[in-house]
């Protein structure tokens, strides 16, 4: 007769982590953050409306730096078994460096460049005002030219300025206002993979991502109108 295994009880609790860079009358407040979360995860999750969530916060502190209290109150939680899942806003809140999600035991190539060369990595984003990309349909595989927007307003203010192709070092954003805020606030950016779908068309978000450049990059290439790639056919007769 086989013994039967006696189920232990999993009491780790669920962690929601907020942060807000700084501390403004725009943007998506702490308190926003949290209640999207929790909303979340007991829909997700089936947790009861009377489960009590263990917070952490980080208030008016960049997520550049990985030192913040409640990230590393947190880190430490997880360490320690406490923590059986963490909910957050966007992932952006976690952190701008890949390295701080690899903590979490989020792995990708940003964190391998980050760990091997520290603060010598420098990311550098791409973003399009227009773009005619050729995608190949997500069922039939005919690949076709579509074309996109980004809604990214530094996009759109380079190809105004007429110009084509243009990079932003947001080292130097500082020295004029205008472009601190421009960058440090969220916007729509072009994120197109390789692949199509009519819906797309239906749910812009769906090929931009809704983040502050500054929280990810260090700078950025702009281009106005992206062209479409050539398909070289190698076959020989």
């Amino acid at each position: 007769m086989k013994r039967q295994r006696k189920i232990e009880k999993d009491n780790r609790g669920v962690a929601i982590y907020a942060r807000k860079s700084r501390i403004t009358n725009k943007g998506d407040s702490i308190g926003v953050q949290f209640k999207q979360c929790v909303d979340y995860a007991k829909k997700e999750l089936g947790l009861d409306e009377e489960y009590e969530f263990l917070q952490y916060e980080d208030k008016g502190l960049s997520g550049y730096f990985s030192d913040r209290p409640d990230f590393q109150r947190m880190l430490h939680d997880v360490q320690d078994g406490k923590i059986k899942a963490i909910v957050c806003y966007k992932l952006d809140r976690v952190g701008r460096k890949t390295a701080d999600l690899g903590k979490l035991g989020y792995d990708n190539m940003g964190r391998l460049l980050d760990d091997e060369l520290g603060d010598n990595y420098y990311a550098i984003g791409t973003d399009f005002y227009k773009t005619k990309c050729n995608l190949p349909n997500g069922s039939s595989g005919h690949r076709t030219n579509q074309v996109f927007y980004s809604y990214d307003p530094l996009a759109k203010a380079a190809m105004q300025a007429k110009l084509d192709i243009c990079w932003l070092d947001f080292s130097y954003a500082s020295k004029s206002p205008e472009l601190s805020k421009w960058i440090s606030d969220y916007h729509y950016m072009g994120s197109l993979g390789e692949g199509y779908a009519f819906w797309m068309r239906l749910l812009p978000p769906s090929y931009r991502k809704f983040q502050q450049p500054d929280e990810i990059y260090d700078s950025m290439i702009f281009v106005a109108e992206a062209t479409p790639t050539v398909i070289l056919n190698t076959q020989s007769d």
